[in-house]
């Protein structure tokens, strides 16, 4: 915090030179044409939860940039009935290939039950995400890298939206082998916790290779309101039974909740803060939304299927 209570977030946001999201826009745009039609079947693979950013993702993929697409979906085991019919709908009507995968329960579990005792990830992944988001976010994403090289596809597009990831992550292309060694540290983790057994669940990708990794949402002027006017016409309707924060989800609040107890601050508050620096949400807004706790007692359900003791205690500090 500098003397005027100004943080270094904010001084470097302002600093930043004005045509960077015009410039990784045009880069953007640039890969896109450069891969469109020349794969077999598919220019990219899409990790596609059914939320309403990564519904907004798919629509922009297939009709602004017309790109042919193949959305992948990992059911978690709590995936609300409205966001399954929200897939279906959004990809019905853009035309889209889509494969649903639904892991084994009884190994999720386990990997909830760590991620909820803390230590799974390295300390930065918690200024982006919760811990179970965190691994959620590692076992979709070595899912759909694993679907992209199958299929030949040049491009893996995530729906990650400003704050969650660094401003310059528009577009990258990514050696394969760094792809192989996020998925060995991975593999490494889960079998520290849950056995050896736990690496088969993770992909490994040898070769020399390389793939795109598009993150389109960062410069595609993201407002809930534009998102929402363009995703509704497709048959997309938002889920009464996700929580306060997610339109997917039922375990989202839980994974708030720990986070909020464990590192004393809301895993939003990051992505939420650049928002309100770009000026596609109101700093009220943003205050109204991370102030809003979510209530252990409506979260029963989660907790049982989870295996988890019903009084649940507090997570411990880190």
């Amino acid at each position: 915090m500098h003397a005027d209570g100004v943080c270094s977030l904010c001084r470097d946001f302002d600093r930043a030179a004005p045509d960077t999201e015009a410039t990784a826009l045009a880069r953007l745009e640039a890969a896109f044409d450069q891969v469109r039609g020349k794969s077999a079947r598919y220019d990219a693979v899409v990790a596609y939860s059914g939320g309403k950013d990564s519904s907004w993702l798919l629509y922009l993929l297939v009709r602004r940039w017309k790109l042919r697409c193949l959305a992948v979906t990992i059911d978690n085991g709590f995936v609300v009935d409205q966001a399954l019919t929200n897939i279906r709908a959004v990809t019905d009507a853009l035309e889209v290939d889509h494969i649903l995968v639904r892991p084994a329960f009884g190994f999720l579990r386990q990997v909830y039950q760590e991620s909820l005792r803390g230590g799974l990830h390295v300390p930065a992944a918690a200024t982006r995400a919760s811990d179970i988001c965190n691994s959620c976010i590692g076992l979709i994403n070595n899912h759909v890298v694993s679907t992209a090289v199958h299929h030949q596809a040049p491009i893996v597009a995530g729906g990650y939206v400003a704050g969650q990831v660094p401003r310059n992550s528009a577009i990258l292309t990514v050696p394969l082998a760094a792809l192989d060694a996020g998925a060995r540290s991975l593999q490494d983790r889960l079998a520290d916790r849950l056995g050896d057994g736990a690496r088969a669940h993770v992909e490994r990708f040898p070769g020399a290779a390389s793939v795109m990794i598009a993150n389109p949402l960062l410069v595609s002027s993201y407002s809930e309101e534009r998102l929402l006017a363009d995703i509704e016409p497709l048959g997309w309707r938002r889920p009464v039974d996700t929580g306060l924060h997610s339109s997917n989800c039922r375990l989202n609040d839980l994974g708030i909740l720990a986070h909020h107890q464990r590192y004393g601050f809301h895993p939003y508050v990051g992505e939420l803060a650049e928002q309100v620096r770009r000026g596609s949400l109101s700093r009220a807004e943003a205050l109204k939304r991370i102030e809003a706790l979510p209530d252990i007692q409506e979260l029963r359900e989660e907790i049982a299927r989870l295996g988890l003791n019903q009084e649940l205690a507090p997570f411990p500090r880190q």
